[in-house]
């Protein structure tokens, strides 16, 4: 049996368990709930101590259909593992076997997990447990830096779009009644549809209410209006000083007018002034290097690498779940039998 210990999303004890760790919203329990209830799992936090060093890994445990098996997920987001500060590496080496132990024990096929690109442990430190895969970099702001230097930070071609949308009358307006929800929920939908993207982009009304009620978490909606239309807003997250750019959307106008540009100096400046330590804008779509990225690394040039990793306790379910749907394992989608046919 494992040294690990899992607790579900009704235990005090992960709340607890979170206490002294530097952590983010995707650790909650709330937002792992959220989570679960979304991707029809059910949420789970693993933690493993020695003495006065923890580890701990929030995950969504699946079923896998046609099977008597079960996978895990992480949350949507970077909810990798955290740790103790001043873990060494050969603690965290015995908390990832301790891990696959537990999946094992819970007769769990695989582990998907998304690193934090501020807060995981260094991935060399995790390979002896799984495969550490590097998709990209994300980009975050040091909102401890002098206003002057942080402006000057951003991309000449930024600024210029920046001042040129607050002279055209764009307005910025923090959102904290979410009085602009079911604006921004149909702006979100239309934006995802006119991106094509991915079922997991998508999320109903029912989720960002229930981000909105987080506790140990404060969830702003920001706004940015013309002439009283919204034209761009995003959902931001902090907890502890570190606040997330988490989602966003935006009309399709001039050209000329930046909304979501202004959105983002705005979100910076609002949150420096609350005191907070970073603005975490994230990277590219599936962590690549577009034009996503592109448009975030033009507001800052810190970056932090984003890995995924990939947990197997169990190769001969893995390779008969792979046989049995008719793809390869080893190919980039992972876990490789739950990729939808072209």
């Amino acid at each position: 049996m494992s040294q690990g210990r899992w607790f579900d999303i009704d235990s005090p004890d992960w709340g607890k368990a979170l206490a002294g760790l530097e952590h983010d919203v995707y650790h909650l329990p709330g937002y792992a709930a959220l989570e679960a209830h979304r991707m029809g799992g059910e949420a789970r936090l693993f933690v493993y101590d020695e003495r006065n060093l923890r580890f701990l890994l929030p995950l969504v445990l699946r079923p896998i259909d046609d099977s008597d098996k079960f996978d895990a997920i992480s949350p949507y987001g970077y909810p990798g593992p955290i740790v103790s500060s001043g873990a060494r590496a050969n603690f965290i080496e015995r908390a990832s076997r301790a891990l696959i132990d537990a999946l094992s024990d819970l007769r769990l096929v695989s582990a998907f997990v998304r690193m934090h690109p501020l807060l995981s442990p260094d991935p060399d430190h995790l390979d002896v447990a799984g495969t550490l895969v590097k998709h990209g970099q994300t980009v975050s702001i040091d909102l401890r830096q002098p206003e002057d230097v942080m402006w000057t930070a951003i991309r000449a071609g930024h600024r210029t779009e920046i001042r040129h949308s607050s002279e055209k009358g764009l307005a910025f307006f923090a959102d904290p009644a979410w009085s602009k929800l079911d604006e921004f929920l149909s702006l979100y939908t239309a934006t995802m549809k006119r991106l094509s993207a991915a079922d997991e982009y998508f999320f109903d009304r029912a989720y960002f209410t229930g981000l909105r009620g987080l506790p140990a978490a404060q969830i702003q909606l920001a706004c940015v209006t013309h002439e009283e239309t919204l034209l761009a807003a995003g959902v931001f997250t902090e907890v502890e000083g570190l606040v997330q750019y988490h989602l966003s959307a935006s009309q399709q106008i001039d050209r000329r007018l930046q909304p979501t540009k202004l959105l983002l100096d705005q979100v910076r400046r609002w949150a420096a002034g609350q005191g907070h330590h970073t603005l975490h804008l994230g990277g590219g779509v599936g962590g690549r290097k577009d034009g996503l990225f592109g448009f975030k690394a033009g507001f800052s040039k810190s970056r932090h690498d984003f890995f995924t990793w990939r947990l197997v306790p169990d190769a001969t379910a893995y390779e008969r779940l792979c046989a049995s749907t008719g793809v390869e394992a080893g190919l980039g989608f992972f876990p490789a039998y739950r990729q939808k046919p072209l």
